[in-house]
C-alpha cells in the first residue's frame, strides 16, 4: 500500500486484519491495555494491495497514557513474518513425512521378517522332501519325475533367495542391519568367494579369474579394506553371480584389485557378456527393475544389485557401473582402506 492508502486510525487498519483474526487481534490490545500484561503482541492476517495474504507479527506497548488512564500514545512494530511461516509450516511437514516414513518402513520391516519366517518354514519342508523323494532307494524316481522334482528344488532356492534379499533391503532402509567394522583381507576373501562359484560357472561355461595386483606390486599382495567380512561376501556374490548369469557360454568373468587412493581400495567384477543398454544403466540399482530381462528365461527379481549398493553405501563405500551392449559389463565397488597396523613397538634397553 502507498503511504496516503491505509489510513491512519486503528478502525482503518481494522479493515486489512483478516475477519477471522480480527477478534483474536482486538482481544490482545486489550488485554495489554486493561494492564493485564507488559506488552501486545499478535499474529494475523493482513491483506496486501494485490488482494493476498500476508502473515504479519504487531508487537506493541502504550507509552504514555490519559489522566483518567486511557491509552493516549502507543508504539510498536510490524514485521511481515509470511516467509519464515511458510519455512516452518515446510519443515514441520517434512517432519511429520518423515516420521510417517519411518514407521512405515518399521512396519515393513516387521511384517517382512515375520512374513519370511513364515513363507521359509514351509519352504524348507518342500526342499526337504523332493530331495528325500530324490534319494528314495525304496521308490526310486523315475527320469521325468526326477527333472521334475529338480525343477521344484530349484523354484524353491529361488523363492528362498527372493525372501532373503528383500528382507535385507528392507533392514538396511530401515537402518536395523548391523554391520561388523573389521579389517578384511580383499585377496583372500575374493579367492573363497571364486571358488565358491565355480560349479555355478562350469555350468555355463564361463571362466573365472583373480588378475594379478596392478602396477609394481607383487602378484599376491593383500588388499585391505575396512568392512564387514560377511556382507563384502555377499556383495562379491551377488556381482559374480550376475556376470555369470548374463555372460555367454566360452565367456569369462575375472576380479581385480587396487588401492585406488592412500583411503581407499577398489575391487572390480568384469565379464564378457551381453551387456547392458545405455537406457538401461542409469536404473539398473534400482528394486525391481530388470530391464530387457523381465521377460527372460534368466532367473531373478532385480533385488540383488540394490541391495548390493545399500550394502557397499551402509560400509562406506559407494559402487558404480558402466557397460557396452554386447561386449560386457564392469562393477566397481569403492570402499575405505584398513587403516595400517602399527609397527609393535621395542622396549626401551
Amino acid at each position: 500500500w502507498g503511504p496516503q492508502e491505509v489510513g491512519g486510525t486503528q478502525a482503518e487498519w481494522n479493515r486489512l486484519i483478516h475477519p477471522n483474526d480480527l477478534a483474536a487481534n482486538d482481544a490482545a490490545y486489550l488485554r495489554h491495555a486493561q494492564g493485564e500484561v507488559d506488552t501486545y503482541e499478535h499474529v494475523y492476517r493482513a491483506r496486501c494491495r494485490d488482494g493476498s495474504w500476508r502473515w504479519v507479527q504487531e508487537r506493541g506497548r502504550i507509552v504514555e497514557r490519559h489522566a483518567d488512564g486511557r491509552p493516549r500514545r502507543m508504539v510498536g512494530t510490524q514485521t511481515d513474518i509470511t516467509e519464515p511461516l511458510r519455512a516452518r509450516e515446510a519443515l514441520d511437514i517434512a517432519r511429520q513425512e518423515a516420521a510417517v516414513s519411518a514407521a512405515a518402513n518399521r512396519t515393513k520391516t516387521e511384517f517382512l521378517s515375520r512374513m519370511s519366517h513364515e513363507l521359509r518354514t514351509p519352504l524348507h519342508a518342500v526342499l526337504g522332501f523332493a530331495q528325500l523323494m530324490e534319494i528314495d532307494a525304496a521308490e526310486p524316481p523315475t527320469a521325468t519325475q526326477r527333472r521334475r522334482l529338480g525343477l521344484i528344488r530349484d523354484a524353491g532356492a529361488h523363492l528362498l533367495q527372493m525372501i532373503s534379499e528383500l528382507l535385507d533391503l528392507t533392514r538396511i532402509e530401515a537402518g536395523g542391519l548391523a554391520l561388523a567394522h573389521e579389517t578384511v583381507a580383499l585377496r583372500a576373501l575374493t579367492a573363497q568367494t571364486l571358488e565358491m562359484m565355480h560349479t555355478q560357472a562350469d555350468a555355463v561355461g564361463v571362466t573365472l579369474a583373480l588378475q594379478p595386483a596392478a602396477g609394481d606390486a607383487p602378484p599376491d599382495d593383500e588388499v585391505l579394506a575396512c568392512g564387514d567380512t560377511t556382507r563384502l561376501r555377499q556383495v562379491l556374490l551377488n556381482l559374480l553371480g550376475n556376470a555369470i548369469k548374463y555372460n555367454r557360454r566360452g565367456g569369462q568373468v575375472w576380479v581385480s584389485l587396487s588401492t585406488a587412493e592412500p583411503c581407499s581400495v577398489q575391487l572390480m567384477v568384469a565379464d564378457t557378456g551381453m551387456g547392458i543398454a545405455a537406457a538401461e544403466l542409469p536404473h539398473v540399482f534400482e528394486p525391481f527393475r530388470r530391464g530387457r530381462h523381465v521377460r527372460s528365461d534368466i532367473d531373478g527379481a532385480g533385488i540383488g544389485l540394490a541391495v548390493t549398493q545399500a550394502l557397499v553405501q551402509a560400509m562406506g563405500g559407494h559402487i558404480e557401473a558402466s557397460s557396452r551392449e554386447g561386449e560386457g559389463s564392469r562393477f566397481v565397488v569403492t570402499l575405505p582402506a584398513a587403516p595400517p597396523t602399527p609397527p609393535p613397538s621395542v622396549p626401551a634397553p
